[in-house]
């Protein structure tokens, strides 16, 4: 069933921009749109109902949890490379990549490294003008307790959802969707690295449904494709798409079903996503993810 909604989200952007295309084009059809111009306009509100309908990050380290996949430290971005970050794109898809890490080291309980997987996300924060959504000495406080895993976990998630808030407030959603960007395409990093490793049904399927995702990504950065410093990045989402346009997701509806649990009615949804992905699909993007990635997370 989620996978049906963000169907119908993508289904409703797309309604929207024909209409404001439409009426863009009887307006303004002999105007030309000048070089740092975007042609697509999404409205800021469809982008950021975009973003918040999106799976956090830290479902798909989650899945490697379940799938009970080992902990590989040396996938991820080092935390000292915070450092290395200079311009405002590098540092928000790096918060984003580097967000990611800091939820799967906390997945997995590795709370020293927490720490410093903190500290490298307070720095690009700070960079950005946003350091005052996490409280340091609030989330070593937390880490001191093991117990206190879920809460470390849920407050890093209410950080950055209080950050998209006021980046939306601030008018500035291209900052949000580079954390987006790097957050998701770190944690696919992941989830394909691991799968090469440790092969799965669930993780295969997990990947697949990345799909989703990218078109939303797609269509949120259809808006900034005749601004400059996007080309690199609009390019490297259109060249994933091309992979992830091979894969088939079908969602099959059956009847919900319903029984009494405890004096309690319960309903059963009945209804199935099918998802047709084969190890050849996942080797083409875990390839051109890793190259992607690396290219973000390099030294300015």
């Amino acid at each position: 069933m989620f996978l049906f909604k963000k169907y119908s989200l993508v289904c409703l952007v797309f309604f929207i921009l024909a209409c404001d295309n439409e009426q863009e084009q009887i307006k303004n059809e002999n105007t030309k749109p000048s070089d740092d111009q975007p042609s697509t306009l999404i409205p800021d509100e469809v982008i950021y109902d975009i973003i918040h309908s999106m799976s956090s990050p830290i479902e798909t380290a989650n899945q490697l949890v379940k799938a009970k996949v080992p902990y590989k430290s040396e996938f991820l971005n080092a935390p000292e490379n915070a450092l290395n970050y200079n311009s405002e794109q590098k540092m928000a898809l790096n918060l984003g990549i580097l967000g990611a890490d800091l939820g799967y080291v906390n997945m997995y309980h590795q709370k020293a490294t927490s720490l410093l997987y903190m500290g490298a996300v307070k720095l690009l924060a700070d960079g950005l003008k946003l350091g005052k959504f996490f409280d340091i000495s609030t989330l070593k406080s937390l880490n001191k307790n093991s117990e206190n895993i879920d809460t470390i976990i849920y407050y890093t998630n209410k950080s950055f959802e209080e950050i998209n808030q006021y980046l939306k407030n601030q008018k500035r959603p291209e900052v949000s969707s580079e954390i987006l960007l790097g957050g998701w395409l770190e944690s696919l990093y992941l989830a394909t690295k691991m799968y090469r490793l440790y092969p799965g049904k669930e993780l295969k399927e997990t990947i697949g449904q990345q799909k989703i995702t990218l078109d939303n990504i797609y269509l949120i950065y259809s808006t900034y494709q005749n601004k400059k410093s996007f080309k690199e990045l609009i390019n490297n989402i259109n060249d994933l798409k091309k992979i992830y346009d091979k894969i088939n997701i079908t969602y099959q509806y059956h009847p919900p079903t319903s029984k009494e649990v405890n004096g309690v009615l319960v309903v059963q949804d009945n209804s199935k996503n099918s998802i047709e992905i084969t190890d050849q699909h996942i080797l083409e993007i875990s390839s051109l993810t890793e190259i992607i990635r690396n290219k973000m997370i390099e030294k300015e």
